[in-house]
């Protein structure tokens, strides 16, 4: 368990414990896997012989036969609420736990507590009385009940990074539930002491051994093998700054935020190619973009930029399958049309290869240190290196003040590119349409802080109208864009186009 000095404090307090002492209790690790023989040899490989504080730990790491239990209500109502209660053996050990991950902190930090029993039962007045008054408000006084286990055997070492103390456990077993069982190999990096972005920077360089990320929670695919269902999408969220949060304090929730939603969507991609969730990547990824865009500019901060250039090459690897996608939706609403069964299958089995490489791009590594890197630079607020005072003063401004400035100026930016919409070139409407775009998804992203979700629709409705006219506008002069076979909008006139050019200067900004 992480000590509480290095931890940021829980961002959403439903279902946080009361009592200080216990509320900061946190867990941060990174999940990864490999093939087996990575996994195998994974003591051994330099990297990690490196980062032992002694030889011995590197040479001899322990084994542990761990047998874990978790507990819920007949329909879960723990899950709903975003809680984990188990019960660990280990010899003649018995410890309790229960976790809870709050939703705007970052994919790799939960909430835990823990209470060593004896007792092969969970028993929640063994915890303190809030943290049991919370498991009770979850399950609304239905009885707890077994619901899967996971029988591992870890092996586990401590390591150094920078000046922090972590432990790298692999462990290799199986999840039971009445339903199935499913097996389990991977490796855990936990902070045991210390800076999180030692943990993450750490986590990075083991993706060079070759793991990846691997962010689904033993009790996430215990509970879907327990229901028998299939990996979901996990969809976007706004970030939840609190009131009279800083500039800075948005931009880390933002990227916490954006990240859950990449990461959280890898299990379903990985595992059955599933359309919703590679959707739901890629929309985090433009999210993630505009994000770091508007900040990049308005403090500036060149330390954005790689990132921002990153997660275009991720999207991109993406984008072919979500292509065939948009193909396949408009083939199949005409499946008896000439040549359509042939061209469906044509275009599936194309389908299968791009999803393929698309998974291949997300194990080699890249994607994960992406990740992790940018986690480390949020951690540790790397962007404050380079900034001058008046930029670092920025930082501190209120986050409603910062992002509506910001936002305003990306509005006049966007409004002074083109003169006359009519007369401008197709170059200089491609770049008006990427900025509105852009500026759509900044909005998206950060309209939260206003409280306005109203606001926010109806402005980005007006920008998502302007684009679409700038892109049949397009089209008519025979200019296609990589996206073009998922647009569905039929071609504008002229005078639509500038009815909708004349009214974006006072489009209803929701920040104003």
């Amino acid at each position: 368990m992480n000590p509480a000095e290095p931890t940021p404090p829980l961002a959403d307090e439903s279902h946080a414990p009361a009592d200080e002492s216990h509320a900061r209790a946190r867990e941060v690790e990174v999940k990864l896997e490999g093939a087996p023989e990575v996994l195998a040899g994974l003591f051994e490989h330099g990297l990690v012989a490196a980062a032992a504080p002694r030889a011995q730990d590197a040479a001899a790491p322990r084994a542990q036969d761990l047998e874990t239990a978790y507990f819920d209500t007949a329909d879960d109502a723990l899950e709903r609420a975003g809680l984990s209660l188990r019960l660990r053996r280990s010899g003649a050990g018995r410890v309790m736990t229960l976790k809870w991950t709050p939703q705007d902190e970052s994919v790799f930090s939960r909430g835990e507590v823990e209470r060593a029993i004896d007792s092969d039962a969970p028993d929640p007045s063994r915890f303190p009385p809030e943290i049991a008054a919370m498991i009770e408000r979850a399950a609304g006084g239905a009885p707890l009940v077994w619901r899967f286990e996971t029988r591992v055997r870890r092996r586990l070492a401590a390591c150094a990074a920078g000046a922090s103390r972590l432990e790298i456990a692999v462990d290799e077993g199986e999840i039971r539930a009445a339903a199935g069982r499913e097996p389990i190999a991977e490796c855990e990096v936990e902070l045991k002491g210390g800076a999180p972005a030692d943990l993450f920077q750490f986590a990075a360089r083991l993706t060079r051994a070759g793991l990846w990320l691997s962010p689904a929670q033993k009790s996430q695919r215990g509970y879907r093998l327990a229901r028998g269902e299939r990996l979901r999408e996990v969809p976007a969220t706004a970030p939840r700054v609190a009131p009279g949060a800083d500039a800075e304090a948005a931009l880390r929730v933002t990227i916490d935020v954006t990240l859950r939603q990449f990461v959280g969507n890898w299990p379903a991609f990985l595992g059955s190619g599933d359309a919703a969730a590679l959707a739901q990547m890629r929309l985090a990824l433009r999210r993630l973009r505009a994000a770091l865009g508007l900040y990049e500019t308005a403090l500036p901060a060149p330390v954005f930029a790689p990132f921002r250039a990153d997660a275009r090459r991720i999207a991109a690897a993406l984008a072919p399958v979500r292509e065939l996608d948009a193909v396949i939706a408009r083939l199949s609403r005409k499946p008896s049309a000439d040549g359509a069964q042939a061209l469906l299958a044509t275009a599936r089995g194309r389908r299968r290869r791009a999803c393929e490489a698309a998974r291949d791009a997300l194990r080699a590594g890249d994607a994960s240190r992406f990740v992790l890197d940018l986690q480390a630079l949020a951690a540790s607020s790397g962007w404050r290196e380079g900034l001058d005072a008046a930029a670092l003063e920025r930082l501190k401004t209120p986050a409603r003040a910062f992002i509506a400035q910001a936002l305003e100026r990306r509005l006049k930016r966007a409004r002074r590119s083109v003169d006359d919409i009519l007369a401008a070139t197709p170059e200089e409407r491609r770049r008006l349409r990427l900025r509105l775009c852009a500026l759509r998804q900044a909005a998206d992203v950060f309209g939260g802080v206003f409280e306005d979700d109203l606001g926010v629709a109806t402005f980005n409705s007006a920008l998502r109208a302007l684009e679409a006219a700038l892109g049949a506008q397009g089209r008519a002069e025979g200019e296609a864009g990589p996206a073009a076979l998922a647009r569905t909008h039929a071609p504008r006139g002229d005078s639509e186009l500038a009815a909708l050019w004349r009214a974006c200067p006072n489009a209803p900004a929701f920040w104003r």
